[in-house]
Protein backbone atom coordinates (compact mmCIF):
# COMPACT_ATOMS: atom_id res chain seq x y z
CA UNK A 1 0.00 0.00 0.00
CA UNK A 2 1.11 3.32 -0.43
CA UNK A 3 1.55 5.12 2.91
CA UNK A 4 1.54 9.30 2.61
CA UNK A 5 -0.58 10.42 5.24
CA UNK A 6 -0.05 10.16 9.09
CA UNK A 7 -2.27 7.78 11.56
CA UNK A 8 -1.51 4.76 8.82
CA UNK A 9 -3.86 6.18 6.46
CA UNK A 10 -2.97 4.24 3.10
CA UNK A 11 -3.75 4.61 -0.68
CA UNK A 12 -3.62 2.14 -3.63
CA UNK A 13 -0.51 -0.48 -4.24
CA UNK A 14 3.15 0.55 -3.15
CA UNK A 15 5.50 0.55 -5.49
CA UNK A 16 7.23 -2.61 -4.82
CA UNK A 17 8.54 -4.78 -7.21
CA UNK A 18 9.62 -2.21 -9.75
CA UNK A 19 12.92 -4.08 -10.81
CA UNK A 20 11.20 -7.46 -11.51
CA UNK A 21 8.47 -5.81 -13.11
CA UNK A 22 11.20 -4.12 -15.72
CA UNK A 23 13.12 -7.47 -15.80
CA UNK A 24 9.76 -9.36 -17.18
CA UNK A 25 8.19 -7.15 -18.89
CA UNK A 26 11.05 -6.26 -20.96
CA UNK A 27 11.52 -9.46 -22.03
CA UNK A 28 7.41 -9.11 -22.63
CA UNK A 29 7.91 -6.04 -25.15
CA UNK A 30 10.86 -7.24 -27.07
CA UNK A 31 8.37 -10.54 -28.18
CA UNK A 32 5.55 -8.63 -29.57
CA UNK A 33 4.48 -6.19 -31.52
CA UNK A 34 3.15 -2.48 -30.40
CA UNK A 35 -0.19 -1.14 -31.26
CA UNK A 36 -1.38 1.88 -30.74
CA UNK A 37 -4.33 1.53 -28.29
CA UNK A 38 -6.70 4.07 -25.54
CA UNK A 39 -7.35 2.87 -22.36
CA UNK A 40 -9.93 4.91 -20.11
CA UNK A 41 -11.85 4.83 -16.77
CA UNK A 42 -15.16 4.27 -16.75
CA UNK A 43 -15.97 7.69 -15.74
CA UNK A 44 -13.60 8.76 -18.62
CA UNK A 45 -11.22 10.87 -15.83
CA UNK A 46 -8.12 9.62 -16.83
CA UNK A 47 -6.76 8.48 -20.55
CA UNK A 48 -4.24 6.28 -21.39
CA UNK A 49 -2.89 6.54 -24.85
CA UNK A 50 0.24 4.97 -27.15
CA UNK A 51 2.00 2.18 -28.32
CA UNK A 52 1.54 -0.95 -25.92
CA UNK A 53 2.76 -4.60 -27.17
CA UNK A 54 -0.33 -6.44 -28.38
CA UNK A 55 -0.88 -8.98 -25.38
CA UNK A 56 0.05 -6.41 -22.64
CA UNK A 57 -3.42 -6.00 -20.46
CA UNK A 58 -3.35 -2.24 -19.39
CA UNK A 59 -6.33 -1.21 -16.91
CA UNK A 60 -7.09 2.38 -15.61
CA UNK A 61 -9.04 2.52 -12.26
CA UNK A 62 -10.25 4.61 -9.73
CA UNK A 63 -8.71 4.27 -6.49
CA UNK A 64 -12.21 5.12 -4.36
CA UNK A 65 -10.51 4.88 -1.00
CA UNK A 66 -7.99 7.34 -1.93
CA UNK A 67 -10.28 9.48 -3.66
CA UNK A 68 -12.45 10.05 -1.04
CA UNK A 69 -9.83 11.42 1.57
CA UNK A 70 -8.37 14.87 1.27
CA UNK A 71 -5.43 16.43 -0.37
CA UNK A 72 -2.66 18.87 -0.12
CA UNK A 73 -2.77 19.42 -4.02
CA UNK A 74 -5.17 16.94 -5.72
CA UNK A 75 -8.24 18.35 -7.42
CA UNK A 76 -9.15 15.23 -9.13
CA UNK A 77 -9.84 11.49 -8.18
CA UNK A 78 -6.80 9.27 -7.77
CA UNK A 79 -5.86 7.00 -10.70
CA UNK A 80 -3.97 3.72 -10.49
CA UNK A 81 -2.43 2.48 -13.71
CA UNK A 82 -2.28 -1.25 -13.77
CA UNK A 83 0.20 -3.09 -14.02
CA UNK A 84 1.43 -0.95 -11.39
CA UNK A 85 5.52 -0.14 -11.43
CA UNK A 86 6.15 -1.39 -14.60
CA UNK A 87 8.08 0.42 -16.82
CA UNK A 88 7.23 1.05 -20.68
CA UNK A 89 10.09 0.97 -23.33
CA UNK A 90 8.20 4.29 -24.76
CA UNK A 91 6.20 6.94 -23.05
CA UNK A 92 2.57 6.84 -23.62
CA UNK A 93 0.13 9.91 -22.94
CA UNK A 94 -1.73 10.49 -20.06
CA UNK A 95 -5.14 12.42 -20.29
CA UNK A 96 -7.29 14.34 -18.03
CA UNK A 97 -10.38 15.96 -18.48
CA UNK A 98 -9.88 20.08 -18.01
CA UNK A 99 -13.73 20.30 -16.95
CA UNK A 100 -13.39 23.93 -17.30
CA UNK A 101 -10.86 24.58 -14.84
CA UNK A 102 -9.87 28.14 -14.32
CA UNK A 103 -7.27 29.58 -16.73
CA UNK A 104 -5.74 31.73 -13.88
CA UNK A 105 -4.92 28.90 -12.30
CA UNK A 106 -1.55 26.25 -12.51
CA UNK A 107 -1.96 22.70 -13.30
CA UNK A 108 -0.26 19.50 -13.67
CA UNK A 109 -0.39 15.71 -14.04
CA UNK A 110 1.30 14.08 -11.11
CA UNK A 111 2.27 10.53 -9.44
CA UNK A 112 3.19 9.23 -6.46
CA UNK A 113 6.53 8.40 -6.04
CA UNK A 114 6.36 6.12 -2.98
CA UNK A 115 10.53 5.95 -2.73
CA UNK A 116 10.42 9.37 -1.33
CA UNK A 117 6.31 9.53 -0.44
CA UNK A 118 5.71 12.14 -2.08
CA UNK A 119 3.42 13.77 -5.36
CA UNK A 120 5.63 14.48 -8.28
CA UNK A 121 4.14 16.85 -10.88
CA UNK A 122 5.47 16.34 -14.31
CA UNK A 123 5.68 18.29 -17.29
CA UNK A 124 1.87 18.85 -18.45
CA UNK A 125 0.61 20.68 -21.37
CA UNK A 126 -3.32 22.14 -21.59
CA UNK A 127 -5.52 21.85 -24.59
CA UNK A 128 -8.63 23.43 -24.32
CA UNK A 129 -9.76 22.85 -27.63
CA UNK A 130 -9.26 19.18 -27.49
CA UNK A 131 -10.35 19.43 -23.58
CA UNK A 132 -7.42 17.36 -21.25
CA UNK A 133 -4.51 18.06 -19.83
CA UNK A 134 -2.32 15.82 -21.24
CA UNK A 135 1.14 14.52 -19.86
CA UNK A 136 4.04 11.67 -21.00
CA UNK A 137 5.24 9.21 -18.77
CA UNK A 138 6.90 5.55 -19.59
CA UNK A 139 6.27 4.25 -15.99
CA UNK A 140 2.61 3.11 -14.19
CA UNK A 141 1.60 4.03 -10.58
CA UNK A 142 -0.77 5.91 -8.76
CA UNK A 143 -1.54 9.24 -11.06
CA UNK A 144 -4.08 12.48 -10.50
CA UNK A 145 -4.21 15.90 -11.55
CA UNK A 146 -2.22 18.41 -9.23
CA UNK A 147 -3.56 22.35 -8.60
CA UNK A 148 -0.19 24.35 -8.55
CA UNK A 149 0.05 27.28 -7.01
CA UNK A 150 2.47 29.52 -5.35
CA UNK A 151 4.31 28.39 -2.47
CA UNK A 152 6.84 30.01 -0.90
CA UNK A 153 8.64 28.61 2.20
CA UNK A 154 10.15 31.10 4.75
CA UNK A 155 13.57 31.44 5.43
CA UNK A 156 13.41 30.47 9.24
CA UNK A 157 11.39 26.92 8.65
CA UNK A 158 13.74 26.57 5.22
CA UNK A 159 17.26 26.85 7.01
CA UNK A 160 15.79 24.74 10.00
CA UNK A 161 14.31 21.95 8.17
CA UNK A 162 17.64 21.74 6.55
CA UNK A 163 20.01 22.11 9.20
CA UNK A 164 17.90 19.49 11.45
CA UNK A 165 18.28 17.07 7.41
CA UNK A 166 22.12 18.03 8.04
CA UNK A 167 22.07 15.93 11.58
CA UNK A 168 21.70 12.85 9.66
CA UNK A 169 24.53 13.23 7.72
CA UNK A 170 26.48 9.94 7.09
CA UNK A 171 30.02 9.45 7.78
CA UNK A 172 31.90 8.94 4.31
CA UNK A 173 29.48 11.20 2.90
CA UNK A 174 31.08 13.10 -0.17
CA UNK A 175 28.09 14.38 -2.07
CA UNK A 176 24.30 15.37 -0.92
CA UNK A 177 21.38 16.18 -3.17
CA UNK A 178 18.34 18.12 -1.29
CA UNK A 179 15.05 17.74 -2.22
CA UNK A 180 11.85 19.48 -0.49
CA UNK A 181 8.01 18.82 -0.61
CA UNK A 182 5.50 21.09 0.93
CA UNK A 183 2.04 19.19 3.14
CA UNK A 184 -0.74 21.27 4.18
CA UNK A 185 -2.87 18.53 5.02
CA UNK A 186 -2.01 14.94 7.35
CA UNK A 187 1.43 14.66 6.22
CA UNK A 188 0.46 14.41 2.27
CA UNK A 189 3.57 15.85 0.71
CA UNK A 190 3.96 17.25 -2.77
CA UNK A 191 7.49 17.78 -4.49
CA UNK A 192 8.02 21.62 -4.31
CA UNK A 193 11.68 22.32 -5.41
CA UNK A 194 14.41 19.38 -6.51
CA UNK A 195 17.91 19.58 -6.48
CA UNK A 196 17.17 22.79 -4.09
CA UNK A 197 20.50 22.22 -2.33
CA UNK A 198 23.70 20.72 -3.25
CA UNK A 199 27.05 19.50 -2.65
CA UNK A 200 29.58 17.82 -3.26
CA UNK A 201 33.56 17.16 -2.28
CA UNK A 202 36.11 19.93 -2.79
CA UNK A 203 38.52 16.98 -4.30
CA UNK A 204 37.02 14.12 -6.68
CA UNK A 205 35.89 11.39 -4.75
CA UNK A 206 38.59 8.55 -5.08
CA UNK A 207 36.06 5.62 -3.75
CA UNK A 208 32.35 5.46 -4.71
CA UNK A 209 30.18 4.00 -2.62
CA UNK A 210 26.45 3.81 -1.92
CA UNK A 211 23.68 6.01 -1.81
CA UNK A 212 21.38 6.69 1.49
CA UNK A 213 18.68 8.56 1.88
CA UNK A 214 17.19 10.38 4.81
CA UNK A 215 13.64 12.22 5.30
CA UNK A 216 13.32 15.05 7.82
CA UNK A 217 9.81 17.20 8.43
CA UNK A 218 9.28 20.10 10.22
CA UNK A 219 6.55 22.37 10.81
CA UNK A 220 6.05 25.48 8.97
CA UNK A 221 4.26 28.11 8.13
CA UNK A 222 3.76 28.60 4.48
CA UNK A 223 2.87 31.37 1.76
CA UNK A 224 0.63 30.00 -0.84
CA UNK A 225 -1.00 31.84 -3.08
CA UNK A 226 0.00 35.05 -0.68
CA UNK A 227 -2.01 33.55 1.77
CA UNK A 228 -0.26 32.47 5.05
CA UNK A 229 -1.14 28.60 5.92
CA UNK A 230 -0.27 26.11 8.69
CA UNK A 231 2.03 23.42 7.32
CA UNK A 232 5.42 21.15 7.05
CA UNK A 233 8.06 21.00 5.00
CA UNK A 234 9.68 17.56 4.55
CA UNK A 235 13.58 17.48 3.32
CA UNK A 236 14.29 14.12 1.38
CA UNK A 237 18.46 14.18 0.88
CA UNK A 238 20.66 11.74 -0.79
CA UNK A 239 23.72 11.07 0.44
CA UNK A 240 26.87 9.98 -1.78
CA UNK A 241 28.77 7.56 0.76
CA UNK A 242 32.25 6.72 -0.02
CA UNK A 243 35.76 7.37 1.17
CA UNK A 244 34.08 11.13 2.76
CA UNK A 245 36.00 14.48 2.39
CA UNK A 246 37.19 17.21 4.71
CA UNK A 247 34.53 20.11 3.25
CA UNK A 248 32.58 20.58 0.22
CA UNK A 249 31.90 23.38 -2.35
CA UNK A 250 29.10 26.14 -2.49
CA UNK A 251 25.73 24.86 -3.25
CA UNK A 252 23.47 25.47 -6.26
CA UNK A 253 21.69 28.12 -4.24
CA UNK A 254 25.27 29.78 -3.01
CA UNK A 255 25.26 28.86 0.55
CA UNK A 256 28.27 27.07 1.52
CA UNK A 257 28.35 23.42 2.47
CA UNK A 258 28.23 21.32 5.56
CA UNK A 259 31.50 19.95 6.96
CA UNK A 260 31.90 15.55 7.25
CA UNK A 261 33.23 15.25 10.83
Amino acid sequence: MIKNKTHNQVIGPLLIGGFIFVVGFAVLFLNTRPEYRTVSTVDGGMTVAGDFPSDFDVLVQVDEGASRLNWTAAVEKIYTINPDGVVLPTPVALRVPTRKRELDKSYRIGFFDAGRSVWVPVETRRDDELGYFEAATSHFSNWTLLQMPSVVVGDVDRDAVLTSAFMSMPPGTQAYDVDLAYSTVDGDYVLLEESALTGRCEDPPTVHGQNVNTVTDRDATLLINDTDVEGSVRAIVRWEVGSGCANFLESSTGQEGFRVL
